[in-house]
């Protein structure tokens, strides 16, 4: 999702998300998802609520800036959320535990919030070209 397509001449690699974040709604909900299955492998694994806590707040930071068109592009190829999850998830991969009730209850919240910042990204989007519509149309 971060690092699919290499730009020449540059250090940095273009992936997914950020060209998925051009398409209004869509973009938003298919990036999400992606990213937030990073977090349900995570509680598999049994990941430490710590550190879903962390990579939950990076799908989130990415997601409401990701409401804003182009803007929201532009920092997801910088802010990598997915690359900073997966690092996360590696780093840790090696000291599993059982995930539990609470974990669970955790990462269900989290998944909620997510929606939340989906939903009202579209909504913001829809009312935003709404008005643009009448502008035009006068």
């Amino acid at each position: 999702m971060d690092r699919l397509i290499r730009i020449p001449g540059v250090k940095r690699r273009l992936g997914l998300n950020p060209i998925l974040d051009l398409v209004p709604g869509f973009g938003d909900i298919a990036a999400a998802l992606v990213s937030v299955s990073v977090l349900v492998y995570g509680i598999r694994r049994g990941i430490p609520k710590v550190l879903l806590g962390r990579m939950a707040l990076n799908v989130l930071i990415n997601e409401v800036v990701g409401i804003v068109p182009i803007v929201g592009s532009v920092f997801a190829f910088w802010f990598t959320a997915n690359t900073r999850n997966y690092d996360l998830l590696r780093e840790h991969l090696d000291t599993p535990r059982r995930s539990t009730t609470g974990d669970k209850i955790f990462v269900g919240a989290v998944l909620g919030l997510v929606v939340v910042v989906i939903l009202a990204g579209i909504i913001g989007t829809f009312l935003i070209l709404q008005a643009i519509a009448k502008l035009i149309s006068g």
